[in-house]
């Protein structure tokens, strides 16, 4: 006997140790996300932070549930249905924030974020989900908290029907969340294709947090996806609420580090050209430019020109539209001209004059490389890196080690 009831006590304190560290948790994922929330629309970003003050709101709401389980159950079970809707609806309004951010610092003032992020469908997800959810209120109270507590089913036609709803919803679900993902990807990828036709350099604006975002969205959706269908299907839940509230403060810190940060968002130099925001080739971007051969070697003349006797290589902030002005080109022209007759983006254009003017320094100047990348117009290590082995095909500190005369061995 008393070892039996030693280990009820211990039973009883580590099911309370658990209820107290899931109720903390639960607690600083609402914090967060409320907080967050605040911050973005105050923060007066326009369309870009009411999105974020979304993607906080719902994170929020699924923080939320803990909560309600250990301090008001009654509460919980009427509750616990809202997290289908509110599921449903985190993608799109993370689609839609990313979008915003990838459009709005160029120059169609977000306008293809409306175009490529908008539309109803949107919407058909959390429609079916809060129609099941209202499902469930509609239950008796006794059926209703059989099957989302004990995960009994009820005799009668409904309960089945709405289980099988919530489970066929959440399938669907994962192979939207697919898409979202891909969607989210596929934008990114054009807008960092952009970004390299608009500026010379692209540190601070490439938004490579994004990718950890969306590891550890997968992480959670996953999660919560078990947790749903175990707490509707069955009597013991699959995962562990402790997991899901981790998960939930580490996205909501992300987004708090970095769509919260006051020096994320730089507007970009406008351009005159109506630039696509998905992938294409470059016969279907250019299909109704009238440039024509002869004037595109005279732009890229001046571009040489203005290069070497100017040196707007050494300008660090050097924009496609800054260059334009220098050439007496329009930006789109000078884009097409850089793309179509050079064979090259603006970015990797200027960077190619900067590599050129920082090679000599390397091989007889005794500042540090880093000193000699920003010297030579760079702003970021990581992108002189990068760039220099793109060009010459060693390392800096291998091309310092390389003796004066070897120099022309170099492929440039």
């Amino acid at each position: 006997m008393p070892d039996a009831a030693t280990a009820l006590v211990l039973g009883h304190s580590l099911v309370t140790q658990n209820l107290l560290i899931q109720t903390s948790l639960a607690a600083m994922a609402l914090g967060i996300s409320l907080a967050g929330a605040v911050a973005a629309l105050r923060a007066r970003r326009g369309e870009e932070g009411r999105w974020l003050a979304g993607v906080f709101a719902l994170l929020g709401a699924m923080s939320a549930t803990p909560l309600m389980a250990n301090l008001w159950l009654s509460g919980f079970v009427f509750y616990l249905p809202v997290l289908l809707p509110v599921l449903f609806a985190l993608l799109p309004v993370l689609h839609r924030y990313v979008l915003e951010m990838a459009t709005m610092t160029s120059d169609d003032g977000g306008e293809s974020a409306k175009k490529g992020g908008d539309g109803r469908w949107h919407l058909v997800l959390p429609a079916l989900g809060g129609v099941v959810t209202a499902g469930f209120w509609a239950l008796p109270d006794d059926d209703r908290r059989a099957m989302l507590l004990r995960g009994v089913m009820p005799d009668g036609a409904f309960p089945a029907t709405l289980a099988l709803a919530s489970f066929g919803l959440i399938l669907v679900w994962n192979v939207v969340s697919a898409g979202y993902l891909v969607s989210i990807v596929r934008h990114l990828v054009a807008y960092r294709a952009r970004l390299r036709d608009l500026l010379s350099n692209v540190a601070g604006f490439e938004m490579r947090w994004v990718e950890g975002l969306i590891g550890l969205l997968v992480l959670l959706w996953g999660v919560v996806a078990l947790s749903l269908l175990s707490d509707n299907l069955t009597q013991n839940s699959v995962s562990s609420p402790q997991w899901v509230l981790l998960l939930t403060i580490c996205v909501e810190m992300l987004l708090t580090a970095f769509g919260l940060s006051p020096g994320r968002l730089r507007p970009l130099p406008q351009a005159s050209d109506d630039a696509p925001q998905t992938p294409v080739d470059l016969g279907q971007k250019y299909a109704k430019s009238a440039l024509s051969a002869d004037n595109a070697q005279r732009i890229a003349e001046r571009m040489e020109r203005v290069m070497r006797d100017e040196q707007l290589y050494m300008d660090p902030n050097l924009s496609l539209d800054k260059l334009s002005r220098r050439t007496a080109a329009a930006p789109n022209l000078v884009s097409q001209t850089l793309n179509e007759t050079l064979g090259v983006t603006f970015f990797d254009y200027i960077n190619t004059w900067r590599i050129a003017a920082a090679k000599p320094l390397i091989l007889s100047d005794q500042r540090s490389i880093l000193e000699i990348a920003y010297a030579s117009g760079f702003n970021s290590r990581s992108t002189f890196y990068t760039a220099f082995r793109k060009v010459t095909g060693l390392s800096p500190n291998q091309y310092r080690k390389l003796e004066p005369q070897s120099d022309q061995r170099i492929v440039e």
